[in-house]
């Protein structure tokens, strides 16, 4: 076993996460479904809730009061970046699958969901890159100099969340802009 799997050993399949992320994957195909039957609706609300749901994350997992913890350090290194991962993935794609679905369902305009699908399909791509680079640094450092303890992967996950809520919201500002 190399140094790199021995520090951050691969967590057991299933458990809590997929408690978490199982039901965050179908209420988010559920929400892409129901979303463009909104009257008003537009691509960028959807980014802008997304962003502020990075934000709050962020806020919780850089919070002075709980980052001080050893248990937090470790829940958050270990556990709830994992967690992200799965969920950064998951929801873009139920959104966009949920709006494929409402295609072929909804009598109504079409544009709404070929708007939904085309936003979430690039929000997918961004968090594929994305997810890459929170592994590579939080989850499973790739480099030495990045394994380093739990107390500092914790702050490079926070940063991590509220850099992604900034330019979600950016680009939510961008597409209203230009919508």
């Amino acid at each position: 076993m190399n140094a790199r799997r021995a520090a951050h050993p691969r967590p057991k399949r299933g458990g809590w996460t997929r408690l978490i992320t199982g039901p965050t994957f179908v209420a988010s195909i559920a929400a892409g479904f129901a979303t463009p039957a909104i009257p008003g609706f537009a691509a960028y609300k959807v980014l802008n809730i997304i962003a502020a749901l990075y934000g709050l994350l962020s806020v919780v997992v850089l919070s002075e009061y709980l980052i001080r913890r050893t248990w937090w350090q470790n829940l958050v290194a270990n556990r709830i970046s994992r967690v992200v991962i799965w969920i950064q993935f998951n929801v873009p794609v139920g959104l966009t699958v949920g709006a494929v679905l409402n295609l072929f369902h909804s009598d109504g305009s079409k544009t709404p969901a070929f708007s939904l699908i085309k936003t979430t399909l690039w929000v997918t791509v961004v968090s594929v890159v994305a997810t890459f680079i929170l592994e590579d640094t939080v989850v499973r450092p790739l480099f030495r100099a990045l394994a380093v303890s739990a107390e500092e992967r914790a702050r490079v996950l926070g940063f991590y969340l509220l850099i992604m809520g900034l330019a979600t919201q950016l680009a939510a500002s961008v597409l209203d802009l230009l919508g």
